[in-house]
């Protein structure tokens, strides 16, 4: 695999976490489940991560 389609891989990765952050985080939320907010910020982090690995590797 090219260095390109594994950095557009871990993107789109990246994207893919965002997108659960956000559902996980209103889950949470609105229901008043602290556990869901844990995975939401969890995954918000992983995401910023693999952002800044994709960013500094480009």
């Amino acid at each position: 695999m090219k260095t390109n389609s594994k950095l557009a891989l871990i993107k789109r990765v990246a994207d893919g976490l965002e997108k659960l952050s956000i559902g996980a985080l209103v889950l949470g939320l609105f229901q008043f489940n602290y556990y869901a907010v844990g995975v939401g910020i969890g995954c918000f982090v992983a995401s910023l991560l693999l952002t800044f690995y994709v960013e500094e590797y480009k």
